[in-house]
């Protein structure tokens, strides 16, 4: 009878301890799942991308650029060719190359990779395209406008956005535009020195 208590004492304690373990699982599972968020990007389309985003292809090199001010180089993924060439993106330099934006990407290459967003240099010539292929796949696309000085701030803000880092955005335009600021009232009063001879 003793040892059927014991055994049962046991039983007991595996299970409670079985159930919570399982428990604990299903509670970290949640607390730490990734969610969505849905923005505009500078056409007004609607973009959901999983959020934090830890997956990143970049298919040029002003984007990586971008990227890098936000310090998100670990996320990268893949590149586009130039990039171990150019010398000052160290930190992807040897990351998966899955094409160029321009020239074409390799889908194949990008699917093994699993991106959470691929991120592109807007241009007429491309964006559509691109956004349209990687629909097929269920891949956000985000086209960024970081080379037009004109739309600089709003892609800042959007890139602020998707990584949860509005404030490391606000503070980079308020360093842009003080840096501007400076540079244009030095040069407002020099006068143009121009020989038409």
């Amino acid at each position: 009878m003793k040892r059927q208590k014991e055994i049962d004492v046991k039983t007991l304690i595996m299970v409670l301890g079985s159930l919570l373990f399982f428990y604990t699982c299903i509670f970290l599972g949640t607390s730490f799942a990734r969610t969505k968020i849905i923005f505009t990007d500078l056409e007004g389309r609607k973009i959901a991308v999983p959020y934090p985003i830890e997956r990143i292809i970049v298919t040029d090199d002003t984007v990586a650029d971008a990227v890098r001010l936000f310090g998100r180089q670990r996320c990268v993924v893949g590149i586009e060719e130039s990039i171990p060439g150019r010398g000052y993106f160290p930190e992807m330099s040897r990351k998966v190359i899955t094409g160029n934006q321009w020239r074409g990407l390799n889908w194949e290459k990008i699917l093994q990779l699993k991106p959470d967003i691929i991120l592109i240099s807007d241009h007429p010539v491309c964006t559509s395209k691109i956004i349209n292929q990687a629909k097929r796949f269920n891949i956000p696309v985000l086209p960024l406008r970081w080379r037009f000085p004109e739309e600089q701030d709003k892609t800042v803000r959007m890139l602020g956005k998707i990584f949860g880092e509005e404030g490391k955005a606000e503070k980079f335009i308020q360093w842009k535009n003080n840096k501007l600021q400076i540079v244009k009232r030095r040069v407002e009063n020099i006068k143009e020195a121009v020989s038409y001879t």
